[in-house]
């Protein structure tokens, strides 16, 4: 598989780590997953997470707005382990609890498009918190930081330690915040303004003194450039050639890599199963790729090739083009098979900078309908 497809797990890997990954003093009841009580010195914290449903409007769930849709793979967590683990490091006695009510239960990522935007767009990135009803007249901040996905799980390590100054200092330094009341139905409209290109982490939030209370978090990616892409043709038959015409938009020359995939939307779906379970036991989470368990390294995203590897194996009808240019344009051509199922395509396409950093993306359908018509 192309790197062109590995933003899309990316996407849904930094989904995966935030979906399950918080820490907390737990009200045993089914809106709060998991608690973490950290006390040094008799001085004590505590963090609590809501927990997340099924539900597209109930489930705690930050939904993004304004941008470029891109279709996600099935997202599964799943709660797995002991309800229950005690140990002293340093000085520091971290107590970790998980609600009985979620042991052995598997909640799947309700949304199937994620947002990506681009600094060009003439729109404010905004968004929408579902929460539970539970949460009405609740009042929260809501964050959007400039973060990574390997210093958000590095984070996250440290806080598990019984260390939360360094999410203590990501809150206080924030691109955009804002303070909402939930309405009545637990739900916030966000407006996080328009940020330069990066990668941020929305994080929303009621902290009281050593108190934090975590609602929900979602990764947000705003590109360097914006990306035209033309295809011919845009109806094709299997066996065709697909021509793909790329140019990125206000860009310098430079040493770009090009890359696109086309791959059927159902097997797409179908295809890449990302799953998360929280274990306790081992201060931490597990994430694995198609039943393959992915470490640390490659989930930041430091062993790209792997991950390329391990859904290539499971992936069918896809076609994978790639190329290298010191130009802001470029061409591909995608060869499909003969026995390519008949359907509708997505057709991705990136651009990569010399770090390996995205910085473009392009979504465009591609129908292969019957020769009826």
């Amino acid at each position: 598989m192309d790197r062109s497809a590995v933003i899309v797990i990316f996407i849904a890997v930094v989904l995966s780590v935030t979906g399950v990954s918080a820490q907390e003093r737990l009200k045993m009841d089914e809106n709060y997953s998991i608690s973490v009580v950290i006390e040094t010195a008799g001085i004590i914290e505590n963090l609590t997470v809501a927990a997340h449903t099924n539900s597209t409007d109930e489930g705690n769930w930050i939904l993004l707005e304004n941008g470029e849709s891109v279709l996600l793979p099935n997202i599964t967590y799943r709660y797995e382990g002991v309800n229950y683990t005690n140990y002293t490091s340093n000085g520091t006695t971290v107590t970790i609890t998980r609600n009985p009510k979620l042991t052995n239960k598997t909640v799947f990522y309700p949304y199937k498009h994620h947002q990506v935007y681009t600094p060009g767009s003439v729109n404010n990135i905004t968004a929408v918190f579902y929460g539970s009803t539970c949460f009405a007249n609740i009042n929260v901040d809501a964050h959007l930081i400039n973060i990574t996905a390997s210093d958000m799980i590095n984070m996250l390590d440290e806080a598990l330690a019984g260390n939360t100054s360094p999410f203590h200092n990501l809150l206080n330094e924030t691109f955009c915040s804002t303070k909402k009341t939930l309405n009545a139905t637990g739900d916030a409209e966000l407006d996080l303004g328009r940020p330069t290109a990066g990668e941020y982490m929305i994080v929303i939030i009621n902290r009281t003194n050593r108190d934090i209370t975590l609602f929900a978090t979602a990764p947000v990616h705003v590109l360097k450039y914006e990306l035209s892409v033309t295809v011919s043709p845009l109806a094709p038959q299997p066996g065709d050639f697909i021509d793909i015409a790329v140019e990125l938009l206000d860009a310098t020359k430079w040493n770009y890599s090009y890359h696109a995939i086309l791959m059927h939307e159902d097997d797409y779906r179908a295809a890449i199963v990302l799953q998360s379970n929280v274990t306790i036991a081992e201060h931490g989470f597990n994430i694995s790729l198609n039943n393959v368990r992915l470490n640390k390294t490659e989930i930041t995203g430091l062993d790209r090739y792997t991950l390329i590897e391990i859904v290539e194996k499971t992936t069918k009808n896809a076609s994978v083009g790639f190329t290298k240019s010191k130009q802001t344009t470029a061409s591909l051509t995608l060869i499909t098979e003969a026995n390519m199922k008949l359907g509708e395509y997505v057709l991705l396409v990136v651009v990569n900078s010399p770090d390996e950093k995205l910085i473009a993306l392009n979504k465009t359908k591609i129908s292969f309908p019957s020769m009826g018509g």
